[in-house]
């Protein structure tokens, strides 16, 4: 192994009256005094040069890391200050007990027993601005057994309500237009833990020997998950899967599942108080079910989301958006779910360029539940066959670009969809790193929903707001995005989007009334020949 001298070192052990090649240095066979003022100056000249050189490095990551972590200086400047949208953030927002006589359009009058007051209250701690509405709840408990209050009341509208045009003609006299019988009876589910243990939720298949996981729940928390009518589920401890503590066959009318344990004994004031919550909160799924006929699986109380919603009135309704790199044109596809899509919204280079660079990342197989940085993430094939990968905003300036362009899109400032590194930030970004998606030949993707189910504690609720889908490339055959619940008048299959390179389709998964769009269920056609790429910005 061979070992390189310094320059000085090297300068040492040339002869005297040499010239080095690469030097300007002269070594004279003069006397000691010139030699020591010669041994000085080389060091003098090799200390400049490391340390330009050190200084030059260090600036260069410098701003490296300045240009990966903001592309902008603005957006430095906005890193210091909390999101607006949770400043202001109040559960209790838009829940009256005050004015519960006067019910206005809208809302909706629901009425809970009043031992459930001391879990109000709790909803109320810190809340300065809806002190008044509960000391009206307070007063209520001394005029009878129940809490009257209005809730915002979000109306699925009829197909005759999104379609102009037919509404404009029709009269008392003409046929009534009606919706398409869908062919897809799927639903959504949601599985509630009231035991002071978590429990394991399974799937029981077709078959004996085709029991799969779908989810661990916490102890007096819920899971939400997408099924058809006859499934049948199985809950068991934690410690012994093969014992069966409940067994559930699922059906629409009844899609919320509770498991109460005679056994356990809930000890623990925190799992008490969240006891509380939840028996709180199914008292209000039954009062919203009676008024909407859609289930309640948000967890009471949960606001109206605070970013807007663009408006969906009807079939083919366009809205236009000027993002600072292009115009671009959202067409409305579908109202319930909300769907646009939008042409354009990507250039086959820019396509080109996410798919190359999340192949040098690397992929792996498509996960359905869980989370693959803390290493619970499950896959499950038959449900979701693809593979997958993960970019941050940092990782590559379209990254960036995209984040900026969807922001005009969600209609938020991009401010709140970046990460902050400032040490004064109070909060993380709204939107999750940019996934992107390989569907092969004969891979897709089941219905299934965006939303998650947070804790029933949790102050905020957050769950995922809106979707934006975009198509990277488009395979020879297949592969097309459906909506097999959404309200049409004659496609018994519901919405079906063909993926287009570049394209983008946007839609919501939350309700204008806070509860989750339970109709928002969609999936992935297989690809017959080819390949499908896509992007999902959440």
């Amino acid at each position: 192994m061979s070992q390189k001298a310094s320059p000085v070192a090297r300068n040492h052990e040339l002869k005297k009256g040499e010239i080095k090649e690469d030097d300007d240095d002269y070594v004279s066979d003069s006397d000691d005094e010139d030699e020591e003022f010669s041994i000085w100056f080389e060091l003098k000249t090799a200390w400049k040069q490391h340390f330009i050189a050190i200084f030059v490095a260090f600036l260069a990551a410098s701003m490296g890391f300045f240009h990966l972590q903001e592309f902008t200086s603005s957006a430095l400047l906005k890193n210091i200050l909390p999101h607006a949208h949770l400043e202001s953030y109040r559960r209790m927002a838009n829940i009256s007990f005050c004015d519960s006589s006067d019910v206005n359009e809208g809302y909706f009058l629901f009425e809970i027993p009043k031992k459930h007051l001391s879990s109000l209250e709790s909803h109320y701690e810190g809340d300065e601005f809806g002190q008044q509405e509960l000391k009206c709840a307070q007063a209520q408990t001394q005029q009878g057994s129940l809490l009257k209050g209005l809730s915002p009341l979000y109306t699925t509208p009829t197909l005759e309500d999104i379609t102009p045009i037919v509404s404009a003609v029709t009269n008392k006299n003409e046929k009534k237009i009606k919706a398409a019988s869908l062919s897809f009876t799927g639903f959504g589910a949601k599985f509630v833990n009231l035991s002071p243990t978590p429990k394991l939720l399974f799937w029981d298949g077709r078959a004996v020997d085709d029991q799969r996981l779908v989810a661990e729940i916490p102890p007096m928390e819920s899971i939400g998950t997408a099924t058809t009518p006859g499934q049948s589920f199985s809950l068991t401890p934690v410690y012994d899967a093969s014992s069966s503590l409940q067994r559930w066959t699922v059906t629409a009318d009844e899609p919320i599942l509770v498991y109460r344990s005679e056994s356990e004994k809930v000890k623990d004031d925190v799992l008490q108080h969240k006891l509380q919550l939840q028996e709180l909160n199914l008292v209000f799924a039954r009062e919203y079910l009676i008024q909407t006929k859609r289930p309640w699986f948000s967890n009471f109380p949960r606001p109206p989301p605070s970013h807007p919603f663009w408006p969906a009135d009807y079939l083919g309704q366009t809205h236009r958006v000027t993002a600072g790199d292009g115009d671009f044109t959202l067409k409305v596809s579908s109202v319930a779910p909300r769907v646009l899509e939008i042409d354009n919204f990507l250039t086959e280079q820019e396509c080109q360029t996410l798919i190359a660079t999340a192949q040098a990342k690397g992929l792996h197989p498509s996960t359905v539940v869980g989370d693959s940085a803390k290493n619970n993430a499950m896959v499950d094939s038959t449900t979701r066959s693809s593979t997958t990968t993960w970019l941050s905003r940092t990782h590559h300036e379209l990254v960036d670009t995209i984040y900026r362009r969807a922001a005009h899109v969600f209609q938020v400032d991009d401010a709140v969809l970046r990460h902050y590194h400032h040490e004064d930030a109070k909060y993380h970004s709204l939107a999750e790193e940019l996934q992107i998606v390989r569907y092969a030949s004969g891979q897709e993707y089941t219905p299934h929903h965006d939303y998650v189910v947070p804790s029933i504690s949790d102050p905020h609720q957050p769950s995922r707001f809106a979707t934006l889908l975009l198509y990277l490339q488009a395979p020879t055959r297949g592969g097309e995005t459906t909506f097999p619940r959404a309200l049409q008048a004659h496609n018994h299959d519901g919405l079906v989007v063909p993926p287009l390179t570049g394209k983008a389709i946007l839609f919501y998964n939350l309700l204008p009334d806070g509860n989750v769009d339970d109709v928002s269920q969609h999936g992935s056609n297989a690809v017959v020949d080819g390949e499908k790429w896509i992007a999902n910005l959440w």
